[in-house]
């Protein structure tokens, strides 16, 4: 199965109205872990690796590494540079071979998102790649993900308006999801999702997929969410195989890179069931 562009995913999980996880992965041992899910799964992937991990994880290290995996798999790949704040840092990753790209400019004023979102949406398609942006402010979960006043969510007509200026081929929402672990009940604003999908004609992305309920995110993609990030739950699954392992008294580095390979494997499995995107391959 050839590598492919997000948006190539995206464009039939919008037509099927199904979710496709985007899953932070970190290292050789997390890349195995959702290939083989996936691969068990019959379900598109998109790999990701963020901006802020790339003291951890740089660059020149993991993209070749997700490129050669995405080649020879036998399911649909997309490896997608996440939360790129600069144009620099999104050319750096075009050239080492990232089929997809996000800038977020969610933080700067509309206007000026709007023109560096245009200026990406332009180089990642030189590139033969596509581009996704953020319109609106997705918070911290820290706060439980129900404290986003309502202004600072996506609102339906400036989301139309980003879209037709800047031409991008996926849009992050903030419709009260929230990164990292969720301290309360996520509180999402589907009206608000509804809106927007129905204002817009691209795939919508939900950030923050970590600690939603299975019947939310079920309605999120019945409502237009097409791409849904997941991170946080990976880690969390990571960290109970590992208490577990040292509970065992019995450690050792192959071990240890096992149950990292495990439960990353466990967290798509699950995810890859609720999102609906397990046969669609």
């Amino acid at each position: 199965m050839p590598l492919v562009t997000m948006d190539n995913i995206l464009q039939d999980a919008d037509a099927r109205k199904y979710g496709v996880g985007a899953y932070n992965l970190l290292n050789m041992e997390a890349l195995k872990g959702a290939v083989r899910a996936c691969e068990e799964l019959r379900s598109p992937l998109i790999m990701q690796l963020a901006e802020v991990q790339l003291v951890d994880s740089p660059l020149r290290y993991m993209i070749p590494m997700m490129l050669q995996v995405a080649k020879e798999a036998d399911v649909p790949i997309a490896v997608h540079f996440d939360h790129g704040t600069s144009i620099e840092v999104i050319v750096k990753a075009l050239q080492y071979g990232c089929t997809s790209v996000m800038f977020d400019g969610a933080a700067l004023p509309f206007d000026e998102n709007v023109a560096l979102t245009k200026e990406a949406v332009m180089i990642a398609h030189a590139f033969g790649a596509t581009c996704e942006a953020e319109l609106g402010v997705v918070g911290g979960a820290e706060a439980g993900g129900d404290h986003t006043p309502l202004e600072l969510l996506t609102n339906a007509d400036e989301a139309a308006e980003f879209v037709a200026r800047t031409g991008c081929d996926a849009l992050a929402i903030a419709i009260g999801n929230a990164h990292g672990p969720y301290v309360g009940k996520p509180n999402l604003h589907f009206e608000r999702l509804d809106a927007i999908n129905k204002a817009v004609q691209v795939p919508l992305v939900l950030h923050g997929g970590s600690g939603i309920s299975d019947e939310d995110f079920k309605k999120c993609i019945e409502l237009g969410i097409c791409k849904i990030n997941v991170a946080t739950a990976l880690q969390q699954s990571v960290e109970r195989k590992m208490k577990n392992l040292c509970d065992t008294g019995h450690i050792n580095f192959v071990k240890i890179m096992n149950r990292l390979e495990e439960g990353v494997y466990d967290e798509v499995i699950a995810h890859t069931h609720v999102f609906g995107s397990d046969g669609k391959a």
